[in-house]
């Protein structure tokens, strides 16, 4: 009876339409955030932990393709200190930090609960405590920088200031100081 080990289609499907219980209409959040917006961005969750969600629900999250990983992603992560990321997953949430995710170009969160998230506002609540924020701060697609910080000067830095240097400036080993 080895095929009854295995987690039902229907419970599966439950586990990713509320972000594993977590957010009960996380599919009719995501549902009507792709409807509403034609324009490139990112959704987060406080909690990042469905990897490749973005993948089975046809959206844009933070998470990635565990067969496509660059060793920029886990270099990125270790600049910037970022407590969420290991091995396999180098982004994680980047501790929710709003300067990262608005490079990242997350526009939306989703949560379960009600939250103050510093740069974001309440979008819209649905009846089972599934709450849609929105920040007009997010990055878009393509940025352009025109200032450049020096890889010298840029390996300096903290994380935090390395993530502030991220918002003004690109790193290029032929900045000129």
């Amino acid at each position: 009876n080895y095929v009854s080990e295995f987690v039902s289609n229907y419970d599966i499907e439950n586990i990713y339409n509320t972000y594993n219980h977590t957010i009960e209409d996380y599919k009719q959040a995501i549902s009507d955030i792709k409807k509403s917006d034609k324009s490139f961005y990112r959704v987060a969750t406080l909690d990042n932990s469905m990897y490749n969600l973005g993948l089975f629900m046809g959206y844009n999250s933070i998470n990635y393709f565990y067969s496509i990983n660059s060793s920029l992603y886990q270099k990125l992560s270790d600049d910037l200190q970022n407590s969420k990321g290991f091995t396999n997953v180098e982004i994680g949430t980047f501790d929710n930090r709003i300067k990262i995710n608005s490079l990242l170009g997350v526009k939306y969160y989703v949560t379960g609960s009600k939250i103050n998230l510093y740069g974001y506002d309440l979008e819209e609540r649905y009846k089972n405590n599934t709450y849609v924020y929105k920040s007009n701060n997010s990055a878009s697609f393509a940025s352009l920088f025109t200032e450049c910080i020096s890889e010298d000067d840029y390996n300096k830095l903290n994380g935090l200031e390395k993530e502030d240097a991220l918002l003004k400036y690109y790193v290029s080993s032929k900045c000129r100081k």
